[in-house]
């Protein structure tokens, strides 16, 4: 199903009316903090790991729900709460998701600082040491995804990928490579 471009604009502009009204009530500071908080989770998750989202633990899932009801009285005080409060407090955050996803899209080195790249960990072979370690994984971690694919030995290996979403993508040697067709 295509996105239509209409929707979208639409959605944009009802979202900074909605954000644009609530600090023209007075509601400024609510704008502020949400994306004061959402600014400040967004580098605690990117300097903790691509992997912490991708592959929750039940720890992990714990934590979570811990920062988030946290973060809620960070948003908007008990004092302050009340229903119109909470709606632009999530419009803002929604908006400020929304801006920074097409940022991240239209400006590479900020797409880059949020959501990471492509990491290689291993390659023809043999293991990246240095670039296992600054990500914080075992060479286990490789050889579990290299399982999942069918293979069992480091040396089957042509390249192991971190992605940006934590997955690690496994590249066997023995497989034909893809040719560019020009036309």
């Amino acid at each position: 199903m295509r996105y239509d471009w209409r929707a979208q604009r639409l959605g944009w502009v009802l979202m900074a009316a909605g954000i644009g009204l609530g600090v023209a009530l007075g509601a400024g500071e609510i704008v502020l903090r949400a994306v004061g908080m959402y600014t400040f989770m967004l580098v605690i998750l990117r300097l903790s790991g691509k992997r912490c989202v991708a592959q929750l633990t039940p720890f992990d899932l714990v934590l979570l729900l811990i920062i988030s009801e946290v973060t809620q009285d960070a948003m908007v005080p008990q004092e302050l709460a009340s229903f119109g409060i909470v709606v632009l407090s999530i419009t803002a955050l929604v908006g400020i998701d929304l801006a920074t996803g097409w940022l991240s899209w239209r400006v590479r080195p900020i797409g880059t600082a949020i959501g990471g790249g492509a990491f290689l960990l291993v390659a023809h072979g043999e293991p990246l040491r240095d670039r296992l370690a600054k990500e914080h994984m075992g060479l286990e971690e490789v050889l579990a995804a290299a399982r999942a694919t069918g293979l069992t030995q480091l040396r089957q290996i042509r390249y192991a990928v971190l992605e940006a979403d934590g997955q690690i993508s496994i590249v066997p040697y023995g497989r034909p490579r893809a040719r560019l067709v020009r036309r």
